[in-house]
């Protein structure tokens, strides 16, 4: 088995670059000569997506706005005005686009401006968890306690002349739990991985942070990966047909033909391989342990002997190195219907 059948789990985080004149980057700021007054501009979301609508709040703490007649312009257009007009909305365009929205307020102390330039970028979140699914599983393969999460980061910087960034050429800077993991972050280190899921919180918080070399360009993206419960399911195992994954053996089983072989999956252990010498299988019926093959724990073959009647088969699977990675299934089996009465495991 390997990575390539897992399904990951795309996450798609779009974000904008808020370049802002003389400001921080969540506000925008203008002194009038003279003056030492400022207008700052509250912009909300700070990092929008594509397309999005963006809020924006005029405030000063040196005149009175509501006295105050404001112009608000988007790429050099004048949009909104009037006395008091202190909150704008505008859409921001597609990636690579720049959206300028300027602010012009006549106030009693002189005229007051304030600029932000929007630039779209964009970064996708892939993770997958180092955990055991079987071939062709459908669902994504789920991290559990101590089990490793690799995250990688796909981003989409695009230029104002519409040329994509090449991703190995950009800064990433991540965090795990709001920690900067500087040794692991850096050019071109597009990938993280979390070592150890665990259950001790609620979920491990992996944050990235991408940019251009010059600065110009940013996107920032976060995904929460919280350990999920390993679960074992039972499947018979045809001759011909192979294990059939498409039903799994749940309540009681018949047992319709003279031999059967179950094999069970481990879903979601700290394991890429079943058989590994990291999984512990412990196959029993009716309370009594049955002695497997070593070199297939997690298959049993069965034999119909005796009398009819039901027999409880129970299965436990440990991790070796994980004690709070562990398992039980039952499955009533039902036995006698090739006439042949009871039933036994084979040697």
């Amino acid at each position: 088995m390997t990575t390539s059948h897992k399904k990951t789990c795309i996450i798609s985080l779009f974000v904008a670059l808020a370049c802002f004149s003389l400001a921080s980057f969540a506000r925008a700021q203008f002194s009038a000569p003279g003056t030492g007054s400022k207008l700052d501009l509250k912009v909300e979301p700070q990092n929008p997506k594509p397309y999005v609508t963006v809020h924006f709040i005029a405030e000063s703490f040196s005149t009175d706005l509501n006295k105050a007649t404001l112009d608000w312009y988007v790429n050099g257009k004048l949009i909104k005005s009037g006395k008091g007009v202190k909150e704008f909305d505008t859409t921001v365009g597609k990636l690579g686009t720049k959206t300028e929205v300027r602010l012009s307020a006549k106030t009693e102390i002189g005229t007051l401006g304030a600029k932000v330039l929007l630039q779209p970028a964009q970064v996708d979140l892939v993770w997958q968890a180092n955990s055991f699914t079987p071939p062709f599983y459908k669902g994504r393969a789920l991290p559990t306690h101590k089990s490793g999460v690799t995250v990688i980061a796909i981003p989409t910087l695009i230029t104002a002349t519409g040329a994509r960034l090449d991703p190995s050429d950009l800064l990433y800077t991540w965090k795990e739990n709001g920690t900067v993991q500087g040794n692991k972050s850096g050019r071109g280190r597009s990938s993280y991985v979390v070592h150890e899921i665990s259950i001790m919180r609620d979920s491990a918080l992996v944050e990235v942070s991408v940019a251009a070399p010059s600065g110009t360009l940013q996107a920032s993206g976060a995904v929460g990966v919280r350990p999920e419960t390993p679960k074992i399911v039972l499947y018979e195992h045809d001759p011909l047909e192979g294990i059939k994954y498409n039903k799994a053996l749940i309540g009681t089983y018949p047992l319709v033909n003279e031999e059967v072989t179950l094999e069970s999956m481990p879903y979601f252990f700290g394991t890429l391989d079943r058989e590994g010498s990291d999984i512990l299988y412990n196959w029993s019926l009716n309370g009594v342990k049955v002695e497997n093959d070593a070199s297939r724990q997690g298959s049993l073959t069965l034999r119909q002997t005796g009398e009819s009647g039901f027999a409880t088969l129970t299965l436990n699977v440990n991790h070796r190195k994980n004690l709070l990675e562990s398992v039980s299934e039952r499955l009533s089996l039902e036995f006698g219907g090739m006439n042949t009465g009871g039933f036994a495991p084979t040697p």
